[in-house]
């Protein structure tokens, strides 16, 4: 519900989802990444989410979990692909 004074009678009005805004660790499973310089790396990670909008990672898409884990793994493709070996390596943020 949003802010305000609002009445919620039993049997009738239904709790639709049960969502937690609490912060949810998501591990990345591995994948192969290739740098500018052609060196092939397996790398896996961690995301920390925080929803901020409910309603929107209920209603806006089918599984926001599954959404965030191929945004990550996109992100972190795109990212250590314009790095070479030795930039990707001794970077780890």
């Amino acid at each position: 519900l949003n802010p305000g004074l609002y009445f919620v009678i039993p049997y009738v009005d239904e709790v639709a989802y049960k969502i937690t805004t609490k912060d949810i660790v998501l591990d990345i499973p591995s994948q192969e990444v290739i740098t500018r310089d052609n060196a092939v790396l397996v790398m896996n990670a961690v995301a920390y989410i925080n929803l901020t909008t409910p309603e929107k990672a209920v209603y806006g898409i089918e599984n926001y979990t599954w959404a965030i884990q191929n945004l990550v793994q996109t992100s972190l493709r795109s990212i250590v692909g314009e790095m070479d070996l030795d930039d990707a390596l001794s970077s780890r943020d």
